[in-house]
Order: C-alpha cells, then structure tokens, then sequence
C-alpha cells in the first residue's frame, strides 16, 4: 500500500477527535486543567507507563496488552501529535507506512511508534514526553538550521535541556576506531 492509498482511505479528522477525546475523559475524571500542553503531555505519557507497567504484571496481557493498555495507546499517541501540531503547525499524514504528524518545516514526527514502544517497556526514556520534548525543539527549527545540525555545525544541547530532554553525548568514531 503506498502513502497515497493511505492517504484515500484514512480521513486525518478523526485523530483531532481522538485527541479531544483524551481531554473529555481526563476533566471528566476531575483533571480540569489538562489540555494541549507540554503538563497534560507529560501527565498522559506517566499514565501510559503506568498501564503498561500494570498490564505486564496482569495475566490478561498476553497478545499487546491489557484492552484497556491496546485503547489508551493510540488515543495517547493521537493526543501527543495533535499537541505538536497544534503547537508547531503542521498536518497528519501518512508516512512510510504509518501515521505521522509533519511540521511545518518538514520534520516528521511517529507518535504512534512512540506509543506503542512506551506501552511495550522497551525503555524507560522512549516515551511520548520525551519525544514531544525533542520535537518541540526540531519543530521550531527553520529549514536552515536543521540543514546546519544535520552537517553537525548546530548544537541543540541547551535548546534540548531547556526542553527536558536528556541527550546522551555523541560518540563519533575515528578511522583509527574502526581497526
């Protein structure tokens, strides 16, 4: 299936809807401020971990999950991109095979991967705060300066850590390492 079949058969309206739907369910379970923003983000990325660290302790996580681990995820991952995209600009689409939020300056961003790798434990800094952390600073990035950081002449440590994302140093491999 290419993008553009995708692209016929999927009505990007429905994550908006999926991401307000986040926010019903959070005020109705009395979190009043939770909206689009870097808090709420964080919030639903904690509350994510916390039913996947539940749902592998449970007998009823064979096959992906718990049922209510499987429905969380992509309603946590839809509410994390519309967040992006409402905070950067940009539109859903699909990508490679997935559905994906690119910015306006064309950096693509998978909070569906991202989910479904936070709600498999695969690491405990490979989550949906972190990425919308580390997207909300490639997303403010012009076109320039991601051309900058990708030939390594742009540091994006402080912008990183003023974002709350942790980025291990770089080790760049000599020729002489490679023997």
């Amino acid at each position: 299936m290419t993008d553009q079949d995708n692209d016929d058969a999927f009505d990007p309206s429905v994550l908006p809807q999926m991401a307000e739907q986040i926010i019903e369910l959070m005020h109705r379970s009395g979190s009043s401020e939770f909206g689009f923003d870097r808090p709420s983000v964080e919030k639903i990325s904690r509350f994510l971990s916390l039913m996947a660290e539940r749902a592998r302790g449970s007998v009823r996580s064979e096959g992906g999950g718990s049922p209510e681990l499987r429905m969380m995820t992509p309603l946590a991952a839809a509410f994390v991109g519309e967040c992006l995209r409402l905070e950067q600009g940009g539109e859903w689409k699909w990508h490679n095979e997935e559905i994906v939020v690119v910015l306006t300056n064309g950096v693509v961003c998978a909070p569906f991967a991202m989910a479904q790798k936070q709600a498999a434990g695969n690491s405990d800094s490979e989550n949906l705060a972190t990425l919308y952390g580390a997207m909300s600073v490639f997303g403010a990035l012009s076109v320039d300066e991601l051309y900058l950081v990708a030939r390594g002449q742009l540091d994006l440590a402080d912008r990183f850590e003023a974002a709350g994302v942790a980025v291990a140093p770089l080790e760049i491999m000599s020729d002489e390492d490679e023997d």
